[in-house]
């Protein structure tokens, strides 16, 4: 982690717990003033977070129900538009409203900041493997249902109702259950999906988690393709693959041999798998898809993370099953940024996860 993002941090978990106190008063001014001490304070470091706050039509219906407390609560000793009101009631919705805008927006800033494997690795010197892995779900469930709802927000309200359901309920298998998430690098040949690939699972590697599977990059020979490699991505390892001949390519036998061993070792040993690439061979049901469509009674992956070439992702899924997120191979910077915290970030990886002991 960079020295400026570790200072930032520093300094928005002391606003966090200076704001956090703010509100044991129970009084509306300082809450007030702590939450735009706190939106202020994001605006400046994490302006991303910001961002993903910004619900107009949601707050404006939490503001109405918060509001409603007047009509609701307390003695009606005011009087607007010919409407008796509580001013007592008026100011505990007009807390809950302020209150309820604090905990979203430093639940969304906890999510990206605390969940990774540096609270992990804490939490396991002090014994307390399980109880940050819980923390994680909690953190990461909001601001996660909120971009996958975000995603089709313009459905009818009975559509988006029976979205949350299923979404919460997908979301929640996930985190809770045991089966293993799909990640994709999408993109046709020469996209760049193996250069992506390699480089999250080189940023997964040395934030500590355990990686593993193979990748295929290219032979090029004055200008031209001329073959490609498979990679081990735990070590480095590399073995010859496939070579251009007069009717195209040839791949070894023995080399899908060697992909196999190590991608159903990985699966048994690392957290993270790495498969580049599967295509129009996978796609018809061999080549590297033989590796991950046979069930592991003792799989210890957690993600798999596929380079898949574009056109394939349905075949692929109707054998291993749904991809749970998908990133174009020629997605800018940001793009590739959040799909890498995503995946370092999810609680199912942080709270199962197997660090490298540095020598």
């Amino acid at each position: 982690m960079p020295p400026e993002t570790r200072k930032a941090n520093r300094i928005l978990s002391a606003l966090a717990v200076f704001c956090v106190a703010a509100q044991f008063g129970g009084a509306l001014l300082p809450s007030l003033l702590a939450l735009g001490i706190w939106l202020g304070a994001l605006a400046y470091f994490r302006p991303r977070v910001l961002r993903r706050l910004w619900l107009p039509r949601f707050w404006l219906l939490t503001l109405f129900f918060g509001l409603s407390c007047g009509l609701l609560l307390g003695p009606r000793d005011l009087q607007w538009l010919g409407l008796p009101l509580s001013r007592a009631g008026l100011a505990s919705g007009l807390l809950m409203v302020v209150r309820g805008v604090f905990v979203f927006a430093l639940v969304t800033w906890a999510s990206q900041s605390l969940s990774g494997p540096g609270l992990c690795r804490l939490a396991g010197k002090i014994g307390a493997a399980r109880l940050a892995a819980a923390v994680s779900v909690a953190l990461h469930l909001l601001p996660e249902l909120q971009r996958r709802l975000m995603m089709g927000r313009r459905g009818r309200l009975y559509r988006r109702g029976l979205g949350l359901i299923v979404q919460t309920a997908k979301l929640a298998e996930e985190m809770a259950g045991e089966r293993v998430i799909v990640a994709a690098v999408v993109g046709p040949r020469d996209s760049g999906k193996t250069a992506t690939l390699h480089e999250v699972s080189a940023r997964l590697l040395a934030a500590g988690f355990a990686v593993g599977g193979i990748s295929q990059p290219k032979i090029i020979e004055q200008g031209r393709r001329q073959g490609y490699l498979l990679r081990d991505e735990a070590n480095g390892q590399q073995h010859a693959f496939a070579q251009r001949g007069t009717g195209g390519f040839s791949f070894a036998e023995e080399a899908w041999q060697w992909a196999h061993e190590r991608i159903v070792q990985a699966r048994r040993s690392a957290r993270v798998v790495v498969v580049d690439e599967l295509g129009l061979v996978e796609a018809s049901g061999g080549g590297h898809l033989r590796a991950l469509s046979r069930p592991l009674a003792d799989e210890s992956a957690v993600f798999w993370l596929l380079g898949v070439r574009e056109g394939c992702q349905d075949q692929i899924g109707h054998s291993i099953g749904p991809i749970d997120r998908t990133l174009a191979a020629d997605a800018p910077a940001a793009e590739r940024e959040e799909f890498l915290q995503w995946i370092s970030n999810h609680p199912r990886l942080c709270g199962s996860a197997v660090f490298r002991v540095s020598p």
